[in-house]
């Protein structure tokens, strides 16, 4: 999962990077295991010098299982984002979980033609990969319908978050409280934080 060099942006390489995920609990946690993801659809060498993307699951003890994850970006439509959500599903599925992240996909209650030309090229598929989450029975999203839903990614080029790719769901029996994302200054992140309550 280590990346010895990132040669991009062009104008700025990345340089060596690791995809590491990281998962705080108020709650005791047991021992954390990566889960390597599909990569994306490219040659070899790409691959060798592209994120390898994963999902950290980690119990709580005398709890639920946690999952964050962090897919793909920039798969355009390769069907890449497609396989990393079949993973989540089989690794979530039989468990008490809660699974979060951002899943560099749009929710089933948005259309990626409501976005400037260059952004919505990001989504050239006809169903949002995250698709089947919204409508497997034994997963619960947070974002219930298109009302509950909330705009997390903010374009380093716009003054406010115009998307939703920051995700949420639970096992069945367990249920979201609020859900709502707080608005940040300035740009310390494309990504706004999300903020939920979950019961189990």
């Amino acid at each position: 999962w280590r990346v010895p060099y990132v040669p991009h942006p062009k104008n700025e390489h990345v340089g060596r990077i690791g995809m590491h995920l990281c998962t705080l609990s108020k709650y005791q946690l047991q021992d954390a295991t990566r889960h390597q993801l599909p990569l994306l659809r490219e040659s070899r060498v790409r691959q060798l010098f592209n994120l390898r993307r994963c999902v950290l699951e980690t119990p709580l003890v005398n709890g639920p299982t946690l999952f964050n994850t962090h897919l793909s970006a920039f798969s355009y439509g390769d069907g890449t984002v497609e396989r990393q959500i079949s993973r989540l599903r089989e690794l979530v599925e039989g468990k008490e979980f809660l699974l979060a992240g951002d899943l560099n996909s749009l929710t089933p209650y948005e259309d990626a033609s409501t976005l400037a030309k260059d952004e919505a090229a990001l989504y050239p598929e006809s169903n949002t990969p995250a698709a089947p989450l919204y409508v497997d029975p034994n997963i619960v999203p947070l974002w219930r319908d298109a009302s509950t839903r909330r705009a997390t990614y903010k374009p380093w080029t716009s003054p406010a978050p115009d998307r939703t790719i920051d995700h949420a769901f639970c096992s069945p029996g367990a249920a979201f409280a609020g859900g709502g994302v707080f608005a940040t200054d300035g740009y310390l992140s494309d990504h706004q934080p999300v903020v939920f309550e979950v019961s189990f």
